[in-house]
């Protein structure tokens, strides 16, 4: 994904992405999957930056990716957002995340770039697939 943003839109994406594959369990891992691609789409059309930084790293029972802009930023509150206020992206990676048992954080402010945090627990191993039972 990160190649494809800047082969179409040149704009640069710097990751730091640890190993997560073990961690999260389909649904979780195409949620974070799909929220950092919202992050990263928000950041390309919204921010005014050429690039963005995006962290994905394990900790404490947590798999966060993190999605940093040095861009416009702008003024928003989570409870505006939930009330329609037309961030249909934001409200949607927040909807994604909750979905999943995970939280999303959103800092941003005019001037002072933005960053969204998504995390999503660790899946908790499938006792049946370390057996090799199938279902």
């Amino acid at each position: 994904m990160f190649r494809d943003v800047e082969e179409v839109y040149g704009f640069r994406i710097d990751g730091e992405l640890e190993r997560v594959e073990d961690e999260l369990d389909a649904v979780a891992s195409l949620t974070l999957y799909r929220i950092v691609q919202e992050a990263v789409t928000n950041a390309v059309k919204h921010s005014g930056a050429g690039e963005a930084a995006v962290t994905l790293r394990t900790a404490n029972g947590w798999v966060s990716a993190t999605i940093r802009d040095e861009g416009r930023g702008f003024e928003w509150t989570k409870a505006e957002a939930l009330d329609g206020d037309g961030r249909i992206g934001l409200t949607g990676m927040h909807e994604r995340a909750a979905l999943v048992g995970g939280t999303l954080t959103v800092r941003s402010a005019p001037g002072e770039g933005t960053t969204i945090r998504a995390s999503v627990p660790v899946s908790e191993p499938d006792p049946d697939s370390a057996r090799g039972i199938q279902r």
